[in-house]
């Protein structure tokens, strides 16, 4: 809901001042959404006064739409709403007083729409970078999507935001805005130009992080006002001139200006060479993977890549006559788009648009697939699934999901990494607050996959992770789903209940918080039977931390209850057909001892029937393990001694 309110209030502030044209009307609006609601406050301050050394003219009108919050900077009255002001000249020159004044509606020939802030590419990466000694437009935050975040509201602007604003405001791409500039980190990418192509001519923005200072207002809008005659692309043009001419080339600073026409051709020649590559990522990974290597990409953000230097490797390294010329279709394409660009020696081989490569498949986010338009309607991401998981499956076969958050919530994956570790089995270890949701791709290589929610109880499991999960499972997969929340989290989201609650977790009914001091196995059943009592661990009266929301749940027919509590209520439920699933609706994690907890996760293991590596073939079987034989079954025991493989060994007739 807040994501749409800032989006509402960008599209608001544009149509406030994009009036239809008058006699009157001026040559140039510059428009510039200035999010300072957060720690650029004095960077939004600065740049307003920058604007103010130039001050709008009767043929170039500037306008700033700037939000501020407390704790940053205090000067200027230090209020901390949202203001809109018409930019006048400030008789002292450049200083660090506003003189500004409100407006309303501002007709011109052209418009330069400006989005000042934070930037972080289609995505949002959880660190914070330096680069030339200060703090740069990069956020720090969990991973979400956009530009302009506001720490007040906890709001920013996705990707498909800005579409849908730039729909709103243009009639549809009837009345494109000339240009679109992103004074932020990491906007030139191909997933943004293609995003917005349809409702504007040109957009400027970098493929590196921006310094502290971003664009060189002073300079640029003093020209402006001086030219105001200039064209749309010659204005591009001049953005990165002079912001290139104001940080110099000696470090990573880059710059570009991208004609937006012909970003379909673009889009259209980076999904054949995708395809081809798709198709032929059997014979020539190892040939990707050492373009991968080679590529250039951002120091502070590795998953973004020079596209042209990509397309340019991939011509160098792949002897393909295809893929040859569909790389060289790539970099004329790119060269083609890109008007201006410029880049600081540190940054040889960018060329002004970059595309999201991420070196390996964990640091991969399968939200990429639906939160761009381009993966959408390109075959780049399956390119990158096929190139992730293409081969052999990984070498270990369990996959263990850490969806408990983070944050404020406490941390629990030792709880389950120590009871397979000291059961001698090895595992993928996946972490979906760095990593996003696993995809199914992911999933599908990994015989078990053990799923864990923590404490958190607002993102569980979302609509994507539950359908991959049914896929994964409707392939004969295994999943151990620990989630005291999962419940409450679907009637928050209001998706109670949900197909994979009901039908592959196997519930008819569930009450929540019924709380659990005991857990003790069900007399048949495999996973539970002859287990417990085991005591829980909460934090009141016990020292741990946990919370205790346990749930009491009611199966189906064709599953089984595996653990009740000491109320004889039921909290675990098992279920064996094509698939297997053992579902806790309490924390395994609160199990109070760590034996019991081995116990519990041994069982667990067993019932799913393997809980070892998984192999390309029986040559890799036997070049790595031992075996016994022992009547008609050969054991193959893992070099850390615990998991077994067992199969039949056939006679011949």
């Amino acid at each position: 809901m807040k994501r749409k309110a800032l989006a509402f209030i960008l599209v608001f502030f544009i149509t406030a001042v994009n009036v239809p044209p008058s006699a009157s009307q001026s040559n140039w609006t510059v428009m510039v959404f200035m999010d300072g609601d957060n720690d650029l406050e004095s960077a939004a301050l600065d740049d307003l006064n920058e604007m103010e050394y130039a001050g709008s003219t009767v043929n170039v009108n500037i306008v700033v739409q700037i939000d501020r919050i407390s704790g940053y900077d205090s000067s200027n009255g230090n209020w901390t709403t949202t203001r809109r002001y018409y930019v006048t000249q400030d008789p002292g020159g450049y200083n660090s007083t506003v003189v500004s004044t409100l407006i309303s509606d501002l007709p011109a020939d052209n418009y330069l729409l400006v989005l000042w802030d934070h930037g972080d590419g289609w995505k949002t990466r959880s660190y914070t970078a330096t680069q030339k000694g200060v703090i740069t437009r990069i956020q720090k935050r969990e991973p979400l999507t956009g530009v302009c975040y506001d720490d007040t509201d906890n709001d920013y602007l996705t990707t498909t935001d800005l579409g849908t604003a730039l729909d709103t405001i243009t009639n549809g791409g009837v009345t494109p805005v000339d240009v679109v500039g992103f004074d932020a980190c990491l906007m030139a990418m191909l997933e943004i130009d293609y995003e917005i192509s349809p409702y504007a001519l040109y957009c400027v923005g970098s493929e590196e992080t921006e310094p502290f200072d971003g664009w060189d207002y002073r300079t640029t809008m003093n020209w402006l006002t001086t030219n105001p005659g200039s064209t749309p692309d010659q204005v591009s043009a001049r953005i990165v001139t002079d912001y290139m001419n104001f940080y110099g080339s000696g470090g990573y600073e880059t710059q570009s200006a991208v004609d937006l026409s012909q970003i379909a051709a673009l889009a259209a020649a980076v999904n054949t060479l995708a395809v081809d590559l798709t198709s032929n990522m059997a014979a020539y990974k190892t040939n990707i993977q050492n373009v991968r290597d080679q590529v250039e990409d951002s120091p502070w953000e590795p998953d973004f890549v020079d596209l042209y230097h990509f397309a340019q490797l991939i011509q160098t390294e792949i002897s393909d006559p295809t893929i040859q010329t569909d790389a060289v279709n790539v970099m004329n394409a790119v060269s083609a788009a890109v008007i201006t660009e410029g880049h600081g020696a540190s940054h040889p081989n960018f060329h002004g648009i970059s595309i999201y490569f991420p070196y390996g498949g964990n640091d991969y986010l399968s939200r990429y697939e639906t939160d761009t338009q381009f993966a959408l309607d390109t075959g780049w991401d399956e390119f990158l699934t096929a190139y992730y998981y293409a081969g052999p499956p990984p070498v270990y076969a369990v996959a263990v999901i850490d969806d408990d958050r983070g944050g404020s919530f406490t941390h629990v994956e030792g709880y389950y990494t120590d009871a397979l570790d000291a059961l001698g089995v090895s595992y993928d270890y996946y972490n979906t607050s760095t990593n996003g949701t696993p995809n199914l791709a992911y999933l599908q290589a990994h015989s078990v996959v053990i799923w864990f929610t923590g404490e958190d109880f607002t993102q569980t499991l979302t609509p994507t992770d539950e359908n991959n999960l049914i896929l994964y499972l409707n392939g004969g997969g295994t999943l151990f789903f620990c989630s005291q929340d999962y419940v409450w989290d679907l009637k928050l989201d209001g998706r109670y209940p949900s197909t994979f609650l009901r039908n592959y977790l196997h519930t008819t009914s569930e009450v929540e918080d019924t709380g659990v001091n005991t857990v003790s196995g069900v007399a048949g059943n495999q996973v539970g039977n002859g287990l417990g009592p085991y005591q829980m661990c909460w934090n009141s009266p016990s020292t741990c931390t946990f919370t205790d929301y346990a749930d009491w749940v009611t199966k189906d027919s064709s599953s089984e209850y595996a653990f009740y509590n000491e109320s004889n209520q039921y909290v675990a439920i098992t279920y064996a057909g094509g698939y297997k699933v053992v579902f806790f609706a309490f924390m395994f994690e609160a199990i109070r001892s760590a034996p019991d907890r081995q116990e519990v996760m041994e069982r667990i293991l067993d019932f799913f029937g393997s809980a070892g590596p998984t192999f390309g073939s029986l040559a890799d079987l036997f070049s790595t393990n031992s075996f016994f034989v022992a009547g008609d079954q050969a054991y193959c025991t893992d070099v850390l001694g615990s998991a077994k493989i067992a199969f039949g060994l056939g006679q011949e007739n």
